[in-house]
This record gives structure tokens, C-alpha cells and sequence, in this order.
């Protein structure tokens, strides 16, 4: 029985140093928590503008005070539908499987340039996430609002020049990574969007400002 003892001891000791640690753990890691920045968020319906002000969403030279966007609306569609609807070059329809298939989300927005600043917004950082489904997220497809907005075909930005307010641009947004329309792949295709109610953050610091989309599914009447 005494020979147990020693065991014992060394096992409440190992104990307490377990419990120790794991205070002293909590401990830090409610400081770390206290010291954490909390970054205010501003949320934004249809029909509203949302203005960048001093706010960026990639880095601070990517600043463009005085732009503003509203959203008009958003709807979910096949890319057919979207180059029927909106195309303004000779491409009117895709011979594709993927392109029948409702596979973008499409958000019809104004921007305008109240500001003097000529920094233009990087479409490339533009990302919708589905909060029905928080594993999707979607960037936008240059390839069909190339055809849509041949103005700025080819390129991943824009600008609105002083004092201009855009007509709608219809932004699609297809699946990320997703494959080039024009040519024939026996492995992968575009997916359907999932959910109808989205997320498209404009601005990440000093506060994130984002757009909460509800999307309808497209109808051509």
C-alpha cells in the first residue's frame, strides 16, 4: 500500500500543473481576445448607396474616395439568359452545356464618382459569398461582362470619371476557378449557384461596408 504513495503524489502534482497551464492559457487567450480590433460593419439593401469614403477593401492604395454604388437588383440566370438579355457585342449565345445551366448570379449596379480621385475599383477583389450556404463564394466572370460592358472587355478594373454616374452594369458572378467558355473540358463544368440570399463586401477597413442581396430567379417576361 505505501508503495503506491509516491505514484500517487507525482500523479496530483502532474495534475495541478495540467490545470495551471491550461489556467494560464485561458488566461492569454481572453487577453488576446480584449486586444483584439473590432471592425464595425455597415450593411446595405437594394436601392441603396453605399458610399467607399475613406474605406478600401484590398490595401489603402486602392483608396477611391467620392465612388458610390447602389444595387438594383440581383437575379440568378444561365449565361444564355445573361448574354440574350444583356449582350452588346456579336456574341448572342454560347454552344455549351454550361451555358443553359443557372450557373451565375447577376447584380445590376450603378457606380458614380462624386470624388476627384483617378484610382479606379479592382473588380478582381469582388467576391459573393451565398449565406445560404457558407462554403460558396462567387467572383465575377469577365468573360460574359466583357460582352455586357465592351468598354472595359479584357480588363479586371474601371473608372468613372469625376462627377459621372454610370448607367446599371449587370456584374455575373460565376463560381470561382471555373472553366474558360470557349473551350471544350471533359472534366469539369460551371455548378449551379447555391442559395439566393448573398454577401458582396465593398469595403474591409477602417469599417467593412457590404451589400445583403436577396436574388431572384431570372425571369425573361
Amino acid at each position: 500500500m505505501l508503495a503506491k504513495g509516491p505514484s500517487i503524489s507525482r500523479r496530483s502534482v502532474i495534475v495541478a500543473g495540467i490545470a495551471a497551464c491550461g489556467i494560464g492559457l485561458g488566461l492569454r487567450i481572453k487577453s488576446v481576445n480584449e486586444n483584439c480590433t473590432v471592425i464595425p460593419e455597415r450593411e446595405y439593401g437594394m436601392n441603396e448607396w453605399l458610399e467607399l469614403d475613406d474605406n478600401f477593401l484590398g490595401s489603402e492604395v486602392d483608396r477611391a474616395p467620392g465612388y458610390g454604388f447602389m444595387v438594383s437588383g440581383c437575379s440568378v440566370m444561365t449565361p444564355n439568359e445573361y448574354l440574350k438579355a444583356y449582350s452588346r457585342t456579336d456574341l448572342k449565345k454560347l454552344d455549351s452545356d454550361d451555358a443553359d445551366r443557372p450557373s451565375i448570379a447577376v447584380v445590376d449596379m450603378k457606380v458614380r464618382n462624386e470624388g476627384t480621385s483617378d484610382n479606379g475599383i479592382k473588380m478582381f477583389t469582388w467576391h459573393l459569398a451565398s449565406l445560404d450556404h457558407p462554403n460558396k463564394m462567387y467572383e465575377v466572370d469577365f468573360d460574359l461582362l466583357g460582352a455586357a460592358t465592351p468598354e472595359i472587355a479584357g480588363s479586371v478594373g474601371f473608372i468613372v470619371d469625376p462627377g459621372v454616374v454610370s448607367r446599371v452594369i449587370h456584374f455575373p458572378f460565376a463560381t470561382v476557378g471555373g472553366p474558360d467558355y470557349f473551350h471544350e473540358y471533359d472534366d469539369t463544368y460551371r455548378p449551379d449557384i447555391q442559395g439566393r440570399r448573398f454577401r458582396l463586401i465593398m469595403t474591409n477597413l477602417p469599417e467593412r461596408r457590404m451589400f445583403v442581396l436577396d436574388a431572384n430567379d431570372y425571369d425573361a417576361a
